[in-house]
């Protein structure tokens, strides 16, 4: 009896092999680097809750504030402070009292200025501009630093009337 030898050979030839792997490892590589990605913009999602929330926190108790002290009181402790119709405070905390609110100095945070245990930093720059229509404009900025530096920016109006 004759065998006849087949024309195909049974198994993966070392270029096969190879092709696999490396569509496998760049694969890994891309999951990898998603996992990263998803990580790192949770992280940051979660800090951006964070400012937005500190940043509420001030405006409440602005104005809170205003509504304590009165329109006339709460804009006289602002001009003390003014500059060219601007005051910018640090609140790396909520001043307890209104002298502790008084004796804040007109200066933007410096970057060691953080809020309790956090890496936050927030400020709120006073626009007097137009006091005379009964409008303060206040611009408030709370800033963290992971690889770089990120801020998130609330403007709120306080109203003479409301």
């Amino acid at each position: 009896m004759i065998f006849k030898q087949s024309q195909y050979h049974s198994g993966q030839t070392i270029l096969e092999i190879l092709l696999a792997t490396a569509i496998i490892a760049i694969l890994l590589v891309s999951l990898i680097a998603l996992s990263t990605y998803s990580s790192k913009s949770s992280t940051y999602a979660k800090q951006l809750n964070q400012a937005t929330d500190y940043s509420n926190q001030l405006a409440d108790w602005l104005r809170d504030q205003k509504q304590l002290l009165g329109w006339f009181s709460f804009l006289q402790l602002l001009e003390e402070d003014t500059n060219n119709n601007y005051v910018t405070y640090c609140f790396n905390n909520l001043p307890s009292t209104t002298n502790d609110f008084r004796n804040l100095s007109n200066s933007p945070c410096p970057s060691t200025a953080h809020i309790l245990n956090t890496n936050f930093t927030r400020q709120a720059t006073f626009d007097l501009s137009q006091t005379d229509q009964g409008i303060i404009t206040v611009n408030i900025t709370t800033s963290w630093q992971d690889n770089i530096k990120y801020q998130t920016t609330m403007q709120i109006k306080l109203s003479r009337w409301n």
